[in-house]
């Protein structure tokens, strides 16, 4: 019936011009290429951050992890575990542009002030604790106690 062809032609207008819309806004939000990442903390959470397939999918690759202590493991899940002595050299060779701590609060700013001299300019902090860094560095902080604290006031409301 040609009543539905300039329908149709309509709607593969409209999705060219979403799919335009959705490329324009991933190169804004520089999510239109893959950036390389380390994980500083290879306790719990940092195994659990290395064992999360959402950030390759979003074209955040780990690279390596650093921690401590490099007698409890050699590698997550094929991620080599290397002594946080090695972070400078490593970091430089890897081209890592983000740095993911996953230590306890108490060590956190120290691995942080480490990141900032490496040259990291992105930092994801799960540590409990609101980091000094330059301004020049970028630094998102994932507090999921205070994240619950904020939920559990809506509860009752």
């Amino acid at each position: 019936n040609s009543s539905h062809w300039p329908i149709s032609y309509a709607v593969f207008c409209l999705e060219k011009k979403i799919d335009f819309l959705l490329d324009e806004l991933r190169n804004i939000l520089n999510l239109n290429k893959t950036w390389n990442t380390c994980v500083i903390g290879a306790g719990k959470l940092g195994q659990a951050v290395i064992n999360y397939q959402g950030f390759e999918k979003e074209g955040y690759l780990i690279k390596v992890a650093f921690d401590i202590s490099t007698k409890k493991l050699s590698n997550i899940n094929d991620i080599e575990v290397r002594s946080i002595s090695e972070m400078y050299q490593y970091i430089k060779e890897l081209n890592i542009k983000i740095g993911i701590v996953t230590v306890p609060s108490a060590d956190a700013q120290g691995v942080i002030d480490r990141l900032v001299q490496c040259g990291i300019k992105g930092i994801l902090n799960y540590a409990p604790m609101k980091p000094v860094i330059p301004n020049n560095v970028s630094c998102m902080n994932i507090d999921p106690v205070l994240s619950l604290q904020s939920m559990s006031y809506y509860l009752d409301k």
